[in-house]
């Protein structure tokens, strides 16, 4: 019949239908994602304690989740754990490169909040030199200019 024509349909279309066919290879992706995704939403509902949680076991499943370890630095960032941070902020961009160039603005911060100008300054020319359209690069020119500034003397 048409309606169990439309319930087959339906269950075909839904996200939980069969994991295994989203995962086939059983290799944790949806697990680390899943984590991630829930990492993003507790990032933006300034959980952050809670958000590093989710994205330290999103990592510790696959150490080599770029996006989790980007995210995960920005979070300690936030949450003032910047050795930590540093780690997961240099473990992105090792990973990704300039496709995880963001971290470099968020190293180019923590340095700065670490009173190390010259690491700030060259964290921040290598985000735009990675990300060179990005929408605060004016404000991350003037900083430069003044770290330059700052490290000369």
């Amino acid at each position: 019949s048409a309606r169990s024509k439309t319930r087959a349909v339906r269950s075909a279309n839904s996200p939980t239908a069969n994991l295994t066919t989203v995962n086939p290879r059983n290799d944790n992706t949806a697990q680390v994602d899943l984590h991630f995704k829930l990492g993003v939403i507790l990032n933006r509902q300034d959980r952050f304690d809670d958000a590093a949680v989710e994205l330290k076991k999103a990592v510790t499943i696959n150490d080599t989740a770029a996006n989790a370890h980007l995210l995960l630095g920005a979070t300690l960032l936030q949450l003032n754990r910047l050795d930590d941070a540093e780690k997961s902020l240099l473990r992105a961009y090792d990973l990704a490169g300039a496709g995880a160039g963001t971290a470099q603005l968020f190293l180019g911060q923590l340095y700065l909040m670490q009173q190390k100008p010259a690491a700030a300054l060259k964290a921040f020319e290598q985000y735009l030199k990675d990300i060179p359209t990005a929408a605060n690069a004016a404000q991350i020119k003037a900083e430069i200019e003044k770290l330059r500034t700052a490290t000369k003397n």
